[in-house]
């Protein structure tokens, strides 16, 4: 596969150098020899999700043109965590960078490793909101929502913050 194709990544820290693991991630993205270019939406702090004794997350969404298949992505995107010695702890816990597919054109897949679109991103804020600012008319491929509507909607009603500003 040599077309572009386009990618919405959610990216996420909440351990650490937030901030500066989230710009080491996506430097290390867009050195990636498949990909093609990379626009970051604002970076939101937000409240934990299904971790209320977590530390709080730094969480943005990056649109990525990529060259290869959503396979190829998802371990290119693994490579990048395994950098930062993620181990999963448990589920949503403590992490350095999380990085997830959310979107890979209008494909749809679901397989025992990887599901497109990310089957909670239409629920949690913390995604749609970043999203919304990098193209908010994108519409979801299952639910044929845009992300505008979907933020509307939204049943997770964790609070997000204003845009990080790293002091």
């Amino acid at each position: 596969m040599k077309n572009d194709h386009i990618s919405y990544i959610g990216i996420g820290s909440n351990l650490g150098d937030r901030f500066g693991h989230i710009r080491r991630a996506t430097n290390l993205l867009r050195n990636c020899s498949n990909v093609k270019s990379l626009k970051m939406a604002p970076i939101y702090e937000t409240e934990p999700v299904d971790c209320p004794d977590s530390n709080l997350f730094l969480n943005s969404v990056i649109e990525l043109h990529y060259n290869q298949s959503e396979l190829d992505l998802f371990e290119d995107l693994k490579k990048i965590e395994s950098l930062f010695f993620r181990e999963k702890h448990r589920k949503n816990g403590l992490r350095e960078i999380d990085l997830d597919i959310l979107t890979f054109d209008d494909l749809v897949v679901d397989s025992e490793f990887l599901v497109i679109p990310h089957p909670r991103m239409h629920l949690r804020e913390f995604v749609l909101n970043p999203f919304s600012k990098i193209n908010k008319n994108w519409i979801h491929p299952i639910l044929n929502q845009s992300v505008n509507e979907l933020l509307m909607n939204a049943q997770e009603q964790e609070k997000t913050y204003e845009p990080f500003l790293p002091s």
